[in-house]
């Protein structure tokens, strides 16, 4: 979704990203199916399927807010991206060292195996500020590839592999 906006006078042109209709699908289509089965046991053969309903309703609660949460904005100035279990984070393209996209997990990277397996991770120049680390498995393809296009076009020196994953 493109959207601008007006300050000071001037137009200033965003393009939001948020997560993907297979995401919700996904996510919500399991949780959502564990629920409907529930449902269909507690009215139909045992009043204490309400409990297994009531449990499988906060996975589906929490999901949903995880994906309703999940948000990359690209700015002419700045990258931000906000997600439902942290603040969201700002960097401007100019501070940006590195952007590289990386698959799978690494026990000696920092937070190793709770790192998203499909990842977009911009390194600041700075090494004082922490590296931007961008969950992309959520995204649809063409949300993934413009996205990857704009990083190139900001970031000195960052290329991505054409069409190597989507």
């Amino acid at each position: 979704m493109s959207m601008s906006r007006q300050i000071a006078g001037e137009e200033i042109k965003e393009r939001v990203f948020r997560a993907s209709r297979s995401a919700y699908a996904t996510l919500i289509g399991m949780f959502g199916g564990l629920v409907c089965f529930g449902l269909i046991f507690a009215v139909f053969v045992h009043p204490s399927f309400w409990t297994a309903v009531a449990i499988f309703l906060v996975p589906l609660a929490l999901s949903s807010a995880w994906l309703k949460y999940f948000r990359v904005v690209l700015s002419e100035e700045s990258l931000t991206y906000r997600t439902l279990l942290a603040d969201p984070v700002m960097i401007e393209w100019r501070d940006i060292g590195t952007a590289e996209l990386k698959i799978g997990y690494l026990r000696n990277e920092p937070g190793g195996l709770f790192r998203p397996p499909f990842r977009l991770v911009l390194k600041p120049k700075s090494s004082t500020t922490p590296s931007i680390i961008i969950n992309v498995k959520l995204l649809s393809r063409s949300d993934l590839s413009d996205l990857l296009k704009t990083v190139e076009s900001m970031v000195d020196g960052c290329e991505f592999p054409k069409k190597a994953f989507w």
